[in-house]
C-alpha cells in the first residue's frame, strides 16, 4: 500500500525529509588549465546514440 505524505499544495509519494537532503545542492565552478583542456580535447570523440522517441498518449475518447 502507498503512503501519500502532504506537501501544502497536495501529496506526494516521498516525505519532506528525503525531499530536502536530496534537493540540489551547491554549484562549484571549476576552471581546467590549459595542459587538462588539451588532454581532454584530444580524446575519440563518441558517437551520438540515436535520439530515444516516445510515442505520445492518446487522449480517452
Amino acid at each position: 500500500m502507498r503512503s501519500f505524505y502532504d506537501r501544502g499544495r497536495g501529496r506526494t509519494l516521498v516525505p519532506r525529509e528525503k525531499r530536502e537532503v536530496y534537493g540540489p545542492g551547491e554549484v562549484i565552478t571549476y576552471y581546467l588549465s590549459p595542459k587538462e583542456l588539451e588532454k581532454y580535447r584530444k580524446l575519440p570523440v563518441m558517437k551520438q546514440k540515436r535520439p530515444v522517441n516516445l510515442p505520445q498518449r492518446r487522449k480517452k475518447a
